[in-house]
């Protein structure tokens, strides 16, 4: 089983690395950066760096499982903070339910800057439960 972690960025160097710090990543875990910038984008971890010049969340998430090289994605935006055991768990999840094609988790949002005050205070926060249920088609 091999994990493709995706970042995606618009060029954001500052939360960049520390959401790339923060994942710590394994030999057998690929780190996947999609840059949704023209410009050219530096990091200090081994990520590989992709550029999808047309901008977009969805366009860079969908160049990022493209190009991806493993048999799972895990996707975490440059202005978030994996928690120190969150590829585990993803590894673990897997193993434990192979079957399963779709899951998400825990994330809370982070940045250097403060949210407006009409903003509520857990945006950017999501916890998408743990239970294990079937999707409904349509």
């Amino acid at each position: 089983m091999k994990l493709s972690v995706i970042v995606c960025t618009t060029n954001q160097r500052k939360e960049l690395e520390k959401c790339l710090f923060s994942i710590k990543p394994r030999e057998d875990i690929e780190l996947l950066v999609v840059n949704n910038s023209l410009s050219k984008i530096i990091t200090k971890s081994k990520a590989r760096v992709i550029t999808e010049g047309k901008p977009g969340l969805s366009r860079a998430r969908n160049t990022g499982w493209q190009k991806a090289r493993g048999e799972y994605v895990a996707y975490i935006d440059d202005d978030a903070i994996a928690s120190p055991n969150w590829i585990r768990q993803i590894v673990h999840f897997i193993a434990k339910h192979p079957s399963i094609e779709v899951f998400g988790g825990l994330y809370h949002r982070h940045s250097e800057y403060a949210l407006p005050g009409w903003m509520p205070r857990n945006y950017g926060t999501k916890d998408c439960g743990y239970t294990v249920s079937r999707l409904k088609i349509g």
